[in-house]
């Protein structure tokens, strides 16, 4: 099996599946295996977070913290995990690299991470600031500042916070810079600006943009996912059918096991409650919920808690009703 994963891996063509192959054959003693997995996290990363993830951690645990190895190790796995979101671990990995001085750009990176891993799990203002920080470091790396951009923008726009509007411009007025999932979270922030100002084809028209400009959706836990915001405010415009079929082929995107995936059951939840079916929304609210408290992701849990509240209000049951309440308090 592991030869097998070599193979594909000189190739380039790595799969998640032979990944594993090589995070088992990993040992310390044989510095070959675990360049082989430094080399697997870049193959996987863009496709398979929870590959890379798995992988990176792998390289991590098998490299004692007095090589020189264990810094960029300890970057690229605290990056793969949040990449996967595995915030909790991913901020964990941070911090411990972060107690001690670093090169400027290490740090930025894990900066970047830790502000990743915060907005992920709802704590936005924190993401915010920390976000900033970052950008406003000197010689911070393009794909730091991008990503340091879009934990920004998202924070910022779900606290409703005017900076939002100023980044989303700043990033539209000159996108050249940017890459192509930045000007898309620039254009999501924007979409729901218009939309809470009750502009909802601008808003449309804005996420429609949005999400051909990001490409299809990737099972990065860091993303704006502009294909879910449609989705959201078609389900708020009671559009439940072409919502149904964004929802489908996001769904075929491999989000499972990131916050996206509890945002995914939640508008469907939403969409089977407004079409009459509370037993169907109540089955797509738990699993939310499950999936948002499995990854700490607190904003998705409360968001899945109040469409179970709401569906046991459909039902007539009040007592159930205030129960899912009185868990988000």
């Amino acid at each position: 099996h592991r030869q097998y994963a070599d193979i594909l891996l000189a190739r380039g063509r790595l799969t998640a599946r032979a990944a594993t192959h090589l995070v088992r054959a990993a040992d310390s003693d044989d510095p070959a295996s675990l360049a082989r997995l430094d080399q697997a996290v870049s193959q996987v990363a863009e496709t398979t977070p929870q590959a890379a993830a798995d992988l990176a951690l792998r390289a991590l645990e098998l490299t004692k913290p007095a090589e020189r190895a264990f810094l960029p190790r300890s970057v690229t796995a605290s990056e793969a995990l949040a990449a996967a979101g595995q915030f909790e671990q991913a901020a964990a990995i941070a911090a411990t690299v972060l107690a001690r001085p670093l090169p400027a750009s290490d740090e930025d990176r894990l900066r970047c991470t830790v502000a990743a891993a915060l907005t992920g799990r709802g704590h936005l203002a924190d993401g915010a600031a920390l976000a900033r920080q970052v950008l406003v470091s000197p010689h911070v790396a393009a794909d730091v500042r991008d990503q340091a951009l879009i934990v920004e923008l998202q924070a910022l726009t779900r606290l409703r916070d005017d900076r939002a509007a100023r980044t989303a411009d700043t990033v539209l007025a000159d996108p050249g810079p940017h890459g192509r999932h930045v000007t898309a979270a620039a254009m999501v922030t924007r979409a729901l600006i218009a939309r809470d100002k009750g502009r909802a084809g601008e808003a449309l028209d804005l996420l429609r943009d949005a999400a051909r400009h990001d490409g299809a959706p990737a099972p990065d836990a860091r993303r704006a996912q502009p294909l879910l915001a449609l989705a959201g405010v078609l389900v708020d415009l009671c559009q439940l059918g072409e919502a149904a079929s964004i929802l489908s082929i996001a769904g075929e995107a491999g989000l499972d096991h990131i916050p996206a995936q509890s945002a995914l059951c939640l508008l469907r939840g939403r969409i089977y409650l407004a079409a009459g079916r509370p037993a169907d929304a109540a089955r797509e609210g738990s699993a939310a919920l499950r999936t948002a408290q499995d990854l700490g992701a607190d904003a998705h849990a409360a968001a899945a808690g109040s469409l179970l509240a709401l569906t046991e209000l459909r039902r007539g049951d009040v007592a159930a009703a205030a129960a899912h309440l009185a868990r988000q308090t």
